[in-house]
């Protein structure tokens, strides 16, 4: 699969702040994103939101890295802005990724952030088209990533309830 500029500003940022072995959930498969978790991560469920189409291709190109790397991989095919919603959790992830629906961004970093992810991670903050200002942060801090366009930002827990 091509790559194409621009789409990997958020590797560095992940890779400071996912830790070996976690449990990650991406919203949006993609050609940086799935490779960096399938090599990190002990667990990672990916939702995809946008194409069924691109869902196969992430399926085909990546299968064989988790099987290699013994990762546990749930893919999850909920195409459209807000069917995340249908995805039931059994427990919270250890980090999210979001960079799916742009529609809905906004609210996949609200559900994480009800679910208490300890970290939560955004790529293409510096737009408005994804309404960022939706985002309810009461109990996150926030350090955004401006050094490379597209931003990325993290949400980190305060505390623990």
């Amino acid at each position: 699969m091509a790559k194409r500029k621009g789409y990997g500003t958020h590797l560095p940022i992940l890779d400071k702040v996912v830790p070996e072995n976690s449990c990650a959930v991406e919203f949006g498969m993609g050609h940086y994103s799935t490779p960096f978790f399938l090599k990190r991560c002990r667990t990672l469920i990916s939702i995809e939101m946008q194409s069924s189409e691109w869902y196969r291709k992430c399926l085909d190109e990546y299968r064989l890295l988790a099987e290699e790397n013994g990762v546990t991989w749930t893919t999850e095919e909920l195409i459209g802005p807000w069917q995340f919603l249908k995805y039931r959790f059994s427990k919270s992830p250890d980090v999210a990724f979001i960079d799916g629906h742009g529609k809905s961004r906004w609210g996949c970093v609200n559900l994480m952030m009800t679910l208490r992810v300890p970290i939560i991670v955004a790529h293409d903050v510096d737009g408005i088209r994804y309404r960022w200002d939706l985002v309810n942060p009461e109990g996150y801090t926030q350090e955004i990533f401006s050094d490379k366009k597209p931003w990325t930002a993290v949400w980190r827990l305060k505390y623990s309830d």
